[in-house]
Formats: structure tokens, sequence, C-alpha cells
């Protein structure tokens, strides 16, 4: 139920660091790691990428025509997820997508066969990068606690650059009325996401970095719950005078990581 992101186009590649502070231990686990550098993107650009406007993707120039179609076809994308992640499924007609998207009803459906068409388009938009991301951590060979460590920094980044992703999510998952739709977020790559994550952990487990008497998946739900919980109420979070983390998302992710590490229990009394 969890990942998604989006980007900038054109022949190379600029990685940045995410947007918000990050420790020296969020540094070192991003550089071991090399996610930065790592990614698989298709020949065709997509809308966004993983780390927002911290990543710029730019690919070789394409014919006009095709470019024409692609821009058009992600302006709709894009129109349709900020629109669909504000008001559910039900509350978006394609008049309203197509008035977003500066296009004609008529050159959506031109793309499009219908609303439950583009709909899936949409979830496959927000799946695909953290796809490719968690693929890099799963091919790398640093320990499991580096690449977590890296993957909470660079999934906490993403929901901050992408709100509509998480808003997203959080209908899919929450909103009744969606119905029939719900089943989509496991046909169209967010349980393959959140498959790679748990395969991460039982690596960790079964290379003794982690323990082994904990269920993967339990961890993976914590991990990205926590971000997105985090995105979704840091505002309302920001009210709250013991809360001193809401304007800082890697402090956030680097205590949800010492608390899931290390535990809340006192070493010291522990027999």
């Amino acid at each position: 139920m969890f990942f998604g992101a989006f980007g900038v186009f054109g022949g190379s590649k600029f990685l940045h660091f995410p947007t918000f502070p990050l420790s020296r231990l969020q540094h070192r686990a991003i550089a071991r790691v090399g996610i930065f550098k790592a990614f698989r993107y298709s020949d065709r650009p997509v809308s966004q990428s993983f780390f927002g406007n911290r990543l710029m993707v730019t690919h070789a120039p394409q014919h006009a025509t095709a470019s024409t179609d692609d821009s058009c076809v992600e302006r709709i994308v894009q129109a349709a997820a900020d629109l669909f992640s504000r008001h559910g499924y039900n509350g978006v007609s394609i008049n309203a997508i197509a008035e977003a998207a500066g296009t004609s009803k008529a050159n959506v459906f031109h793309h499009f066969r219908n609303k439950d068409e583009l709909y899936v388009a949409v979830l496959r938009h927000v799946s695909r990068p953290s796809r490719e991301m968690l693929v890099s951590l799963m091919d790398d060979d640093s320990d499991a606690l580096t690449r977590l460590q890296a993957f909470a920094v660079a999934h906490m980044d993403n929901l901050q650059q992408e709100a509509d992703t998480a808003r997203l999510i959080m209908r899919e998952t929450l909103d009744p009325v969606q119905g029939e739709k719900s089943s989509l977020l496991t046909s169209e790559g967010f349980a393959e996401n959140f498959s790679i994550l748990v395969r991460i952990i039982r690596d960790g487990q079964h290379t003794g970095t982690l323990r082994a008497d904990f269920d993967p998946a339990t961890l993976a739900t914590v991990l990205v719950g926590m971000n997105v919980f985090f995105t979704i109420s840091r505002d309302g979070l920001s009210h709250f005078p013991e809360v001193d983390f809401a304007h800082n998302p890697g402090l956030f992710s680097e205590r949800l990581l010492d608390l899931l590490f290390n535990g809340i229990r006192n070493q010291e009394t522990t027999s």
C-alpha cells in the first residue's frame, strides 16, 4: 500500500542528496549503498524522478510526434494523480482531468480507453520509481541495516516531494467507496514493492545482521507506514509542543530507525 514518486526531462543525470538535512549516519548509509546512482530508468521519460526536483533525469531527444504524445500523456497522468489523491476515484471526472491537464476530453480518451485504464496508469506511475530503487537496494552488497537506512531516507524524501502520492495511498487504503478499485493496489505494483522490501529484511535475518525471531513484513509495514503517517500529519504535529521534528523529516527518520534497530528497553538493566 505504499510507494510512489515522479520528474524532470531532457541527456544526462544530476544527482543530489535529499531536500532535508541528514545526520552523519544517514549520509554514510546513502553513500555506501549508492542508490543515487544505481537506478534503472526506462528509455521513456517519467513525469518526475524518485527524488522529485532533487534528481533530474534527462534523455536523448525523440521524434517530435512521440515527444508530443509522451508529454501529453505525462500531463494527463500527473493531473489525474493530483485529482484522484484529493477527491478519490468517484469524485473525479474525465472532464476535470482534461481541464487540469490542459487538453481535451477526446484527447484523454485517445490515450486511455476509460477512467479505469487511466487510474491503473496512475497507480503504475506512482509505484514504478520506488520499485526501481528497491531493486537497486536488493542487488546492493551492503548489510541490511545500511540498506534499510538508505531506503528510509529515500522513501521519506520522496513523500515530502510528492505529498499527492501519500494522499493517494491513504485514500486507496482507507476510502470505502473505492470498492473494487482497492484490489488495484495489489495488482499494479505496490505488493511487489512491499515484497522486495520484505526480502531485503529477510536477507538481513539470514546473514545474521538482523534478529531471526521477528516477522519481516511487520518491520516493513512500520518503516513505510510511519513515513506515510508523518507526511500526512506533519502540519498537525507542528502544533504539539513535545514534537521538535515536524519540520525535520530526516530527524524523525533517524530517531525512528534508532528505536527500531536498538529498541526502547534500557540495555543496562537487562539481565
